[in-house]
């Protein structure tokens, strides 16, 4: 499904990025990310996409913006959102370094390790403040609830062609793994024109075209689900 938090961010960020309090709490999540790479012993290379980002944000960002600063501004704070869920996860060195192979450009529609690995920290992070106790582990994610634990596989596709052998793969690691129930995520970000802000004259509206473009994903591939 489209991340529709992040799309949720630009619309927000349009009418409320140029305030003082912003440009701290920007600083701060600039700040936060360098730690928690240097508290678990995992070097940013100037040459990264991350390194640069965060750079530049750092040094540009101010009370008086150009669309693209808050743009990538926003990458920062969604990258945040992202990590936390790293905080008590004990190999997460695996995880901060794994984020670094690839790119985590989100307007660029190119295969990326780092950003399917965003993905499943994107997807636990919101399941997490459902169920607690969910985790990352194989298939990728263990979704914990009262009495049954459920296997969740992150597939992010770049194209619709990828689709049936991404859900074979899915259902194959589910069953692997010895799940009884599972479940597949699918981000089809990259179905969506590259280098391309959506932009909606409101909240409402926005939801209303993601969902119309989800669905009309699903009725072409129902065949497959």
């Amino acid at each position: 499904m489209l991340e529709v938090g992040a799309m949720r961010n630009k619309l927000i960020a349009q009418k409320s990025l140029q305030s003082k309090e912003n440009h701290i709490t920007i600083q701060d999540h600039v700040y936060y990310i360098e730690h928690i790479y240097n508290e678990s012993g995992v070097r940013l290379s100037s040459q990264h996409y991350l390194y640069k980002l965060l750079k530049e944000v750092k040094d540009n960002f101010s009370e008086e913006n150009s669309e693209a600063i808050m743009i990538k501004a926003l990458y920062v704070s969604r990258f945040v959102d992202g990590v936390k869920c790293l905080e008590t996860v004990k190999d997460r060195k695996k995880y901060l370094t794994d984020l670094l192979n690839g790119s985590l450009n989100f307007l660029e529609h190119k295969s990326s390790h780092a950003k399917s690995i965003f993905f499943e920290l994107e997807v636990l992070t919101h399941i997490k403040l459902v169920f607690p106790k969910s985790h990352l582990a194989e298939p990728d994610i263990v979704l914990v609830m009262e009495n049954t634990n459920i296997g969740i596989p992150c597939k992010k596709i770049t194209s619709e062609n990828s689709l049936q052998k991404a859900l074979s793969k899915a259902v194959k690691q589910i069953e692997t793994n010895g799940f009884e129930f599972g479940i597949v995520a699918i981000n089809i970000d990259d179905l969506l024109p590259e280098h391309a802000i959506l932009k909606i004259d409101s909240f409402s509206n926005l939801l209303e075209t993601l969902y119309k473009n989800n669905e009309n994903f699903i009725a072409r591939h129902e065949r497959h689900f």
